[in-house]
């Protein structure tokens, strides 16, 4: 991703940028880089009409490195199956940033992780406001340690738990978050 940090001339957070690598102030007076991420999300009519139940749900997602992804409506809402939708690709964000944000802490905790594989479900339902939202999203990792680099129980939920409380998608959205931990730990020793 393209990263754009957003600086005033006095330190503070302000307008863009000129320097892809700024570090801004936050209040508390910390610095710390701020950066801004950045795609294309473009649209053709690529049919003669623009009736309700027959326009075109497909378009491209162009990021700053020159990848492009197809992405369509979900199959519900009348878009193309062999293409990402928005609600795969929200579901799929949250679940990557709470892994790479577990990944992160078990390895500042000296713990060795040999795979990690999420089968998450979201839900789509009403909000509060009654407007249609993806009110839930379950998390179900299955973390795999090396032999006698695994937690114990109540260690394996607090990283869970730490991880969603600094996972940056998680603290971006509204939706409920759970997790379901599906790892086996071996018997300690």
């Amino acid at each position: 991703m393209a990263l754009r940090c957003r600086a005033a001339a006095d330190g503070t957070l302000g307008k863009a940028s000129a320097s892809p690598y700024h570090v801004g102030r936050l209040s508390s007076q910390r610095e710390t880089l701020m950066p801004e991420f950045t795609a294309v999300v473009a649209w053709r009519r690529g049919t003669r009409d623009f009736d309700p139940n027959t326009w075109d749900r497909n378009h491209e997602v162009i990021f700053p490195e020159g990848l492009s992804v197809g992405f369509s409506a979900a199959p519900e809402f009348r878009g193309d199956p062999a293409k990402l939708n928005p609600h795969g690709a929200f579901l799929a964000a949250l679940a990557s940033c709470h892994m790479l944000t577990f990944l992160a802490l078990a390895a500042r905790r000296g713990l060795v992780i040999d795979a990690y594989d999420d089968d998450p479900v979201g839900t789509l339902g009403r909000n509060e406001d009654g407007r249609l939202a993806m009110t839930e999203v379950l998390l179900r990792p299955k973390v795999t340690f090396a032999a006698g680099k695994a937690p114990h129980q109540r260690g394996l939920a607090e990283l869970h738990h730490r991880a969603h409380r600094h996972c940056y998608m998680a603290n971006s959205v509204r939706t409920q978050i759970r997790v379901e931990d599906r790892t086996e730990l071996p018997e300690p020793v």
